[in-house]
């Protein structure tokens, strides 16, 4: 009967049956609400209180947040509850609240609204019921004290509870006393009813990640939360992300430039060493002058012997003595010249700007050179390449032309560069086989010397997680049975 009469008045009002269908609001729930709140028996009074509930129900069917269900609920129940003030908070929990349903002619003041929070609160932190001035239906509150200005004024607040106990919503009602016993008999119930569709907009607003950390963390079974949990690691497992290979690198030169003895020699001093940074036409070395002096002095001595000899010759008209004496004289000043352009090279200067990569004079003045023999390597460092080693396991997903980012242990900040190339045959680094592949920097500030040693990630296609996080064990057992 009481269904009937609230589908009727229902479509009178401009809602149709089916939105009445959809919102699930059986006859039983109307009953109960209706007996708890109307103690009298007259069946037109349950039926009107029936509808209204069913006209509550289905507004908040129509709310697509939580924000607007609790709009909607402070409208609706200023209508139902005849009162002028009344304010729906939602709680963020650790007893936050936050209030966004106000209806209300009394408070619009920041100061006000900060009370009406303030007395929110306390149902928030765990209150069942609370309100002002003191009576038997609810405990008594100072803040809700505050919120009572005229002499004849009620203030409560209900909390909308969860299936668990947990405080979703809180409902705050300011109302004149005489009316405020009728609307506190309502109210109660009104909650009771409205929670399972606020605890469904709580779920909704929840991100899905958030839903299934609840539902695995909740009351479920084991068998549920495994089942969660492995599902939710085959998703993850198939998202595909960018396969990142990580290498050990070291910075190379460019370019080297050698400095070897121009002839035979002995060391007199060595002016650099391995490390140091050098200009060009620098001093490097310096060779000893003294054999070359007695050298000199020693072909001095036999020119004067060679012209007497000619000038004897050719007074005693010996012209094959002579002749001989002449040719003598010829290649001693052969010998001097030569000795005057070594004389000119007893200094070796740097060719380039650069950093001497390598000394093999150091704590050897004296030692002997030979003609040709290596005594510096220089290398320039306006530009540097850094080598990458690749494992012979992950070559395959690397090739020319990918980005790399090289972390230095000298330097803070990161380097990114491309492959520019990858060497087509293994070489040995630590004992292991890579393969080298090169990258080329600017090398600002000189920053960057060769030696120094790091480590490279190479940002190669997109795989999903799943292979990236197990296919070297894959391998490693694939090949462990024999596969």
């Amino acid at each position: 009967m009481i269904r009937f009469v609230a589908i009727m008045i229902a479509t009178e009002n401009g809602i149709s049956e089916k939105e009445i269908v959809k919102s699930k609001f059986s006859e039983n729930e109307c009953n109960e609400a209706a007996a708890k709140t109307i103690p009298n028996n007259i069946e037109s009074k349950a039926e009107s209180w029936a509808t209204q509930l069913l006209k509550l129900r289905i507004a908040l069917d129509q709310a697509s947040s939580l924000t607007v269900f609790a709009e909607i609920l402070a409208k609706q129940l200023v209508r139902i509850l005849k009162c002028r003030n009344v304010f729906v908070g939602i709680c963020k929990g650790m007893g936050e609240v936050d209030l966004v349903g106000i209806e209300s002619d009394d408070f619009s003041s920041e100061s006000s609204l900060e009370v009406v929070r303030n007395a929110a609160r306390e149902v928030a932190l765990g209150q069942v019921c609370v309100g002002w001035p003191r009576n038997n239906r609810w405990s008594p509150s100072l803040v809700h004290r505050e919120l009572v200005s005229a002499a004849h004024s009620t203030a409560f607040s209900v909390a909308i509870r969860a299936g668990d106990g947990d405080v979703m919503g809180i409902v705050t009602v300011v109302i004149t006393e005489n009316n405020s016993a009728l609307a506190f008999q309502q109210l109660d119930p009104i909650c009771q009813l409205l929670a399972p569709q606020m605890e469904f907009q709580r779920q909704h607003a929840k991100s899905p990640w958030k839903r299934c950390l609840e539902f695995a963390t909740g009351n479920t079974t084991l068998f549920q939360r495994w089942l969660v949990g492995i599902s939710a690691a085959l998703l993850l497992g198939m998202i595909p992300i960018p396969h990142r290979i990580s290498c050990d690198a070291e910075v190379n030169p460019m370019v080297r430039r050698f400095v070897a003895a121009p002839f035979e020699g002995i060391l007199r001093s060595s002016a650099v060493s391995a490390g140091d940074l050098v200009a060009q036409g620098q001093m490097l070395a310096s060779l000893d002058e003294d054999e070359m002096r007695l050298q000199v002095s020693s072909i001095s001595a036999e020119e004067e012997l060679a012209r007497k000899t000619k000038a004897s010759a050719l007074a005693t008209g010996e012209a094959l003595e002579a002749q001989q004496a002449k040719l003598e004289l010829r290649k001693l000043t052969y010998k001097r010249e030569l000795l005057t352009d070594r004389s000119d090279s007893l200094i070796l200067h740097s060719p380039i700007d650069g950093v001497v990569l390598k000394s093999e004079l150091e704590d050897a003045e004296g030692a002997p050179l030979t003609k040709g023999q290596v005594l510096f390597e220089i290398a320039p460092l306006e530009k540097v390449k850094i080598k990458v080693f690749i494992s012979q396991q992950d070559v395959a997903f690397v090739s020319e032309g990918m980005d790399v980012i090289v972390s230095v242990d000298s330097i803070s900040h990161k380097l990114v560069g491309t492959l520019n190339r990858i060497q087509p045959q293994s070489d040995t680094f630590e004992n292991e086989s890579v393969f080298v592949a090169e990258v080329e920097f600017e090398n600002r500030n000189n920053e960057l010397k060769p030696g120094m040693q790091g480590y490279a990630v190479v940002v190669s296609e997109f795989q999903p997680i799943g292979w990236i996080l197990f296919h070297k064990p894959a391998r490693y057992f694939k090949r462990l049975a024999g596969f």
